[in-house]
């Protein structure tokens, strides 16, 4: 439905489904065919969340 926006996202504010899925899930992807670029042995390291007393750096 073009109508109905993202799952992830209303405007700027994560959505609850996002919120559950980011807590919850260990690796997500729309397609298991994304993961043949990866090495079988690949880590994949979550990204760091900034805490609420920490400055926020621009990431490169």
């Amino acid at each position: 439905n073009p109508y109905f926006g993202s799952v992830f996202r209303t405007h700027t504010v994560p959505t609850y489904f996002h919120r559950r899925l980011a807590r919850f899930a260990d690796v997500y992807t729309s397609n298991v065919c994304n993961f043949h670029h990866y090495p079988l042995d690949y880590i994949f390291f979550p990204r760091r969340v900034a805490l609420a007393h920490e400055n926020v750096l621009p990431t490169p």
